[in-house]
């Protein structure tokens, strides 16, 4: 499982509470790519998710966007970096 916490900053430009957060997960030891879209509202600040069990011990890159509720706008990719998942 990987946890992954924000600051709710609504209040800027475009975002908006209800924003939905998105993150992308690539292995390149296994050449996959895991997707979860919509896990949560930006203004639940804090989102966990969880890989396959085959991605255990493997590294992972990993980023995080977020998009409006009419999926209409999208933030630019954060890129939050690699781990390697126990």
């Amino acid at each position: 499982m990987i946890r992954l916490n924000w600051e709710n900053n609504s209040q800027q430009g475009n975002a908006d509470a209800t924003d939905k957060a998105n993150a992308v997960c690539y292995c390149e030891e296994l050449g996959t790519f895991e997707i979860f879209e919509s896990i949560t509202e930006r203004s639940m600040l804090t989102a966990d998710i969880t890989l396959p069990a085959y991605h255990a011990g493997k590294e992972i890159q990993l980023w995080i966007f977020l998009n409006n509720a009419k999926e209409t706008l999208a933030c630019n990719s954060a890129y939050l970096g690699n781990l390697t998942l126990i």
